[in-house]
């Protein structure tokens, strides 16, 4: 591992400190004593505090050379402090992803108001928006200006859906496949909502697919047809974890069943 920072509390205290230098911050404070997450309120103004998670950029840093990582801290702590100031979403940039479950209910243990929704296994559902380039999650108390959890459901399987014409794909020997955004990459998962992906990937796959999404960038589908098809994707998935890769989603296998996704025992 070359992170030189032995937990995320240390890189927490490391980030806490330049932000604290920033004239645009008024305040950065801890929230909570084993999580990564940071409390930022802007200068100036009555603006409302954002909440960051440092534990993304902990484990990014891992594939970091040594000398890079003072400078891949500051490029993050510069990408927070232009973009933190918050903005009110629209009903346009709204988007539906998938993340590990265990990645909300630390989250929520802190900022507690990000609205979700049940998806299967040890995934969720999160509703979340695009500001300057970035992601953030959708409040509970942002949810009626955008016309209530409905609208905002809508609003966010059909943002989804036209993410479509970004669709990248790598074949593997008609095995497996790896589905990607090419411009959206974090917003891939998302599609796994959507009717359209189904159809496209049941054309490809007319004797049906397992479905795996161990991580945020990409779905891996393999072909039910092939032998060994189900323990291939288990041994994926398990690789991926065992690995400690960044942004992981999900340890389940899933199917589609009856056009509807479902949980692989």
């Amino acid at each position: 591992m070359k992170n030189h920072y032995p937990d995320i509390l240390s890189l927490r205290s490391e980030v806490l400190e330049r932000l604290r230098r920033l004239d645009g911050v008024a305040s950065a404070t801890p929230l909570g004593e084993d999580l990564g997450l940071i409390a930022v309120k802007p200068a100036g103004g009555d603006g409302d505090t954002c909440n960051i998670y440092v534990g993304n950029l902990f484990d990014r840093l891992r594939d970091v050379e040594a000398e890079a990582i003072d400078a891949s801290i500051d490029e993050f702590v510069t990408l927070v402090s232009t973009t933190f100031v918050p903005q009110r979403p629209v009903a346009t940039a709204i988007y539906a992803n998938l993340r590990p479950r265990s990645w909300f209910e630390n989250s929520q243990v802190e900022s507690g108001v990000f609205f979700d929704d049940e998806f299967l296994g040890d995934a969720i559902v999160l509703y979340q928006h695009r500001v300057n380039g970035m992601l953030g999650s959708i409040e509970y108390t942002e949810l009626a200006e955008l016309g209530g959890g409905d609208s905002v459901r809508a609003s966010a399987i059909d943002n989804t859906r036209h993410l479509l014409d970004d669709l990248g794909v790598e074949d593997y020997n008609d095995v497996a496949s790896i589905y990607f955004l090419t411009n959206h990459p974090s917003l891939v998962t998302g599609l796994l909502l959507t009717g359209e992906f189904r159809k496209i990937v049941e054309a490809k796959y007319p004797a049906g697919v397992l479905i795996a999404v161990p991580r945020r960038d990409d779905i891996i589908v393999f072909n039910k047809a092939k032998e060994g098809a189900l323990s291939r994707a288990r041994d994926y998935v398990d690789g991926v974890f065992d690995k400690e890769e960044p942004d992981l989603v999900s340890r389940h296998v899933f199917e589609w069943r009856d056009g509807k996704l479902a949980v692989v025992d």
